[in-house]
């Protein structure tokens, strides 16, 4: 099953909306934790207090 893009998530099955976030995983994933995507400059509300 694709992912695609063009259609809003709230539009989907559970298991295509699943199918949808397991691929975007396996794609990021390895890219964030070889250092090959990197995400320190985005601005993420994770409800922690930063720490300096």
């Amino acid at each position: 099953m694709e992912c695609l893009p063009a259609q809003p998530i709230w539009e989907m099955s559970v298991q295509k909306k699943n199918n949808c976030l397991r691929t975007t995983r396996d794609l990021l994933l390895p890219k964030l934790i070889s250092g090959q995507l990197d995400v320190e400059e985005l601005d993420i509300e994770t409800g922690e207090p930063l720490v300096a």
